[in-house]
């Protein structure tokens, strides 16, 4: 497999592709291993973009940042600058119990527009150069870098995990996407990390992505990740579980879901590996009964030019062994994208982002809905900012991440 057929399969790697080829649409019309250790360079404290939060009053293109993090209520009320991030995107910004906000800190600009983004103009997903930062809600203006460095490697979509913990994606530098694992670094006290270790994962599932812990870091807690396996000469992408410490058995992970094909009686599979679709960001509820993900639907799909646009949908599981169950979203069109997923904290509602064609202009929006799929409603905010990756701070308020629209209003990164 070359590095460009397997970056495509990381997180938001097809979900950049679903992008571009939506803006062409709308253009023509029991084996618990322990962690293993590594060493860490101090902590760093990184000031130089950052501002401290003000009342983002009604968002003008004069006055709006390129890229920045807001909250707002998920009735759209009292939407908030928390903080300008400068030419640097800080994503997946997720919140402590004790209100230390984490999040993805991108350092390269593949594309030369001025930004360092997730999502780069004909690539999709870049993740080269990134960084896991902390920093105070109450103080964003000090951020600490506690793993990635702007220079090569990736470290990338992070959580917390209940012991106060965070999990997340991490590749050394040269290590190429193959070198892709699971490492989670531990506190003596936020934000001074005293180790990072390698949560092992099973040789056979290849590019573990997205990771997701409920409970305790060690055999009694759950973690749950995407990852490809080979079987029988054809690919597969499911969501797994295994437990927190770690295994490097098969026989201690656990399937958790895959895109269904009823032509084949059970998960889909493909010779190519880069046809395969994929399975993302897989989330336990906090009272540990369900879990969600995004996948691509295979009876989903629409034409763009010469490939199959397959958008992503979500999918929730109960963790009794029930069968997993399509979240229902009625009339959405095939050219839109249903990203990513946030439960809050009594699982009653979700978060989530929107990937649409309105017309000839590429949008993106936040919206929230019951636990079921139903009730979803969109979340009011201004016509030029392009928001995604939302989770909460609170029963009523979330948090996100967001850039400026082009001139044109488009959310068409090409553009920016």
């Amino acid at each position: 497999m070359s590095f460009t057929a397997i970056q495509a399969q990381l997180r938001l790697g097809l979900l950049g592709i679903l992008i571009a080829g939506a803006a062409m649409w709308a253009c023509s019309t029991s084996d618990h291993a322990s962690d293993t250790d590594s060493s860490l360079p101090d902590a760093t404290i990184d000031t130089a973009v950052d501002s401290a939060p003000v009342d983002a009053a009604p968002v003008v293109d004069g006055g709006t940042p390129r890229l920045a993090l807001y909250t707002v209520k998920t009735d759209g009320t009292g939407l908030r600058l928390v903080l300008d991030t400068g030419t640097r995107e800080i994503s997946h910004a997720r919140l402590s119990a004790d209100g230390w906000l984490v999040g993805t800190r991108y350092g390269k600009d593949p594309d030369g527009n001025g930004l360092a983004m997730e999502n780069e103009a004909n690539i999709g997903a870049y993740y080269e150069g990134t960084q896991i930062v902390v920093f105070k809600l109450s103080a964003p203006s000090a951020q600490t870098v506690i793993a990635g460095s702007t220079v090569a490697g990736l470290a990338a979509n992070p959580s917390w995990t209940d012991d106060g913990k965070v999990i997340f994606l991490s590749a050394e530098p040269d290590a190429g996407v193959l070198g892709t694992h699971i490492a989670r670094a531990s506190f003596s006290v936020v934000p001074t990390v005293s180790s990072i270790t390698t949560v092992l994962v099973p040789s056979q599932l290849v590019i573990p992505v997205d990771p997701h812990q409920q409970g305790s870091s060690d055999a009694t807690g759950t973690v749950s990740f995407s990852a490809a396996i080979d079987l029988a000469v054809k690919w597969q992408r499911p969501v797994w579980s295994m437990p927190a410490s770690g295994t490097t058995s098969m026989q201690a992970v656990a399937f958790v879901g895959c895109p269904l094909c009823q032509s084949q009686k059970g998960c889909c599979a493909w010779t190519n590996f880069g046809d395969v679709l994929g399975t993302n960001d897989s989330r336990f509820s906090h009272a540990g009964t369900d879990i969600m993900w995004m996948q691509q639907h295979p009876d989903v799909s629409v034409p763009v030019g010469n490939v199959m646009l397959y958008p992503f949908r979500q999918v929730v599981r109960p963790l009794d062994g029930g069968p997993q169950m399509d979240l229902v979203a009625p009339a959405t069109a095939a050219t839109t994208t249903l990203s990513y997923g946030e439960w809050r904290a009594d699982d009653q509602e979700i978060v989530y982002w929107s990937i649409e064609v309105e017309g000839s202009v590429l949008r993106q929006f936040l919206w929230a809905m019951s636990r079921d799929g139903s009730g979803r409603r969109k979340i009011p905010l201004p016509a030029n900012l392009c928001p995604l990756h939302p989770s909460y701070v609170s029963a009523s308020e979330i948090v996100f991440n967001a850039w400026r629209s082009a001139a044109d209003g488009t959310c068409d990164v090409a553009k920016l």
